[in-house]
């Protein structure tokens, strides 16, 4: 599994992250392969754990393929 930088701080994140090791929260941007420590998360998030971003306005996020 990939490790990816912390846009927060220090520390690393796997890519099934919701959170940084602070707490913090983060969502992965499919687009530039990172995560970024912004909104507007998936709809999912809370129901499936989904970490992306939603794009746009949309509600959720597309899935992988």
């Amino acid at each position: 599994m990939k490790v990816f930088s912390n846009p927060l701080g220090s520390g690393s994140l796997w890519f099934d992250n919701l959170t940084t090791a602070d707490g913090m929260p983060v969502a992965y941007d499919p687009q530039a392969r990172e995560f970024l420590p912004m909104r507007p998360f998936c709809a999912n998030r809370e129901i499936i754990g989904c970490n992306w971003i939603a794009p746009g306005k949309a509600p959720s996020a597309v899935p992988a393929k």
